[in-house]
């Protein structure tokens, strides 16, 4: 009996063809683990927008909404398989990112400014005492500043890599439904024997 073999193409490997890994922290798939920013984004966004309306900061409920929807569209992403729907946040967010850094190289200027400022004599007692608590101030802004930044940049890798992994999904998925229709359900064809000569 004669063995056919079937041409095969292999799909992607996303570990080694792309260098995009499917799992982030703690072993979480990236789809889900950007389902858990989608969610926890919302959720936050929600209590910024009930404190921001509650003290009538409009100008932070405004960013606030449009963080909401946002995060919105990562989790109708993930449910509607459109992995354009990601870019939104990962524009935005990359801008966010952007700005931290600005403001957090600003900080560091600054602070070392003014510490080079507090080793002089120049200081009396009440602009020591002012600048000291300038410079604590400074220095929590910098570690709440350097803490956002840290989380802006883990949350576009994982919506990127998510972004990724969809799109390279949708890439394969019409090569294998090509593959079924192509070597299974193609009509077979027989061999015509010689005549008199049994198969």
């Amino acid at each position: 009996m004669q063995k056919c073999d079937y041409p095969t193409k292999q799909l992607h490997n996303y570990s080694y063809d792309y260098g995009v890994r499917p799992t982030c922290c703690c072993g979480f798939h990236v789809q889900t683990g950007a389902l858990i920013i989608g969610v926890l984004g919302m959720l936050s966004c929600i209590v910024a927008i009930g404190f921001s309306a509650f003290y009538g900061m409009y100008y932070q409920l405004g960013f606030a909404i449009g963080g909401l929807l946002m995060y919105l569209l990562i989790i109708l992403a993930i449910n509607f398989k459109q992995p354009q729907l990601f870019v939104p946040f990962l524009i935005t967010n990359f801008v966010g990112v952007m700005l931290y850094g600005i403001i957090y190289i600003v900080s560091v200027f600054y602070l070392f400014v003014e510490l080079i400022s507090s080793l002089s004599n120049e200081y009396t007692t009440r602009d020591a005492i002012q600048g000291r608590m300038v410079r604590w101030i400074t220095f929590f802004q910098m570690v709440a500043i350097l803490l956002c930044l840290v989380i802006g940049m883990w949350f576009e890798t994982v919506v990127y890599r998510a972004y990724r992994f969809m799109k390279d999904e949708m890439v394969d998925m019409p090569t294998t439904q090509n593959m079924i229709s192509t070597h299974f359900l193609k009509p077979a064809t027989f061999k015509k024997s010689p005549p008199g000569q049994v198969v």
